[in-house]
């Protein structure tokens, strides 16, 4: 029985990843956004990898890929983490309500509601809304 014990946890702690992680997916709203704005094409323009951010109410400490672009803010989710979470593309015109935000009153974030009607809010490094704001520039 012992010797059992290891196999069952090798079996048994990957499915577990696999269904915490989906179930961080819905519960946030990735998966919403991800039936709308899911992208498999080659990224394009900066990316920053290890980047911190919300989406509704999942935390991403650290494990977020932000990508901007023209055409908007691609997000995808490190890997161990990324089950359930495929790469997504937002155009910036789908971004509303945008504000600044502090966290715990020291740290700068981005809010924002995404879609119209709203799908979820994010919260990213403020940096992002440089880029929001001069594609709203150009349109």
């Amino acid at each position: 029985m012992e010797k059992f014990i290891p196999f069952a946890f090798l079996l048994v702690f990957p499915i577990m990843w696999c269904v915490v992680c989906r179930l961080l997916s819905h519960i946030g709203g990735w998966a919403r956004l991800a039936e709308v704005y899911e992208d498999d094409a080659r990224p394009s323009g900066d990316a920053r990898s290890m980047c911190s951010g919300k989406i509704g109410i999942v935390n991403y400490s650290s494990c977020l890929t932000i990508g901007v672009s023209d055409s908007g803010l691609r997000l995808s989710v490190m890997l161990p983490f990324r089950v359930g979470h495929p790469p997504i593309l937002i155009p910036w015109s789908d971004f509303h309500h945008v504000a600044e935000k502090r966290v715990m009153f020291l740290f700068p974030f981005l809010n924002a509601s995404i879609g119209n009607p709203a799908i979820t809010t994010v919260l990213l490094p403020l940096w992002v809304g440089d880029h929001i704001a001069s594609s709203a520039a150009q349109h």
